[in-house]
């Protein structure tokens, strides 16, 4: 995954790196996994809004493709349970740093 880092703007942005890329890395010694075959596209990014001192709106748009069919049940199971515990995540390690301030 190429991860981009926005302090400034509260954003993070992701994607698979592409097969160019993965052999760029590999050749410079550094180890990075080729995707699966089951793996088409993985990118989408995360944006913070700080609205007051009490109030952030957090948004997440992840967008993944696969190239195998997934049933709608299995993958809306699989959303549900990766994006509570995500959200969640970024919920306490949010209101942690807060509570340092």
């Amino acid at each position: 995954m190429a991860v981009k880092f926005d302090e400034a703007a509260y954003t993070v942005s992701w994607s698979l790196l592409s097969p160019e890329e993965t052999t760029a890395y590999k050749q410079r010694g550094i180890d990075v996994l080729t995707k699966t075959s089951g793996l088409k596209n993985i990118e989408g990014f995360s944006l913070m809004e700080v609205r007051n001192s009490k109030q952030t709106v957090y948004y997440y748009a992840p967008i993944i493709e696969v190239s195998l069919p997934v049933p709608s049940f299995a993958e809306n199971y699989m959303a549900k349970v990766t994006i509570s515990g995500y959200m969640e995540a970024v919920k306490e390690r949010a209101e942690a740093r807060s509570s340092r301030n």
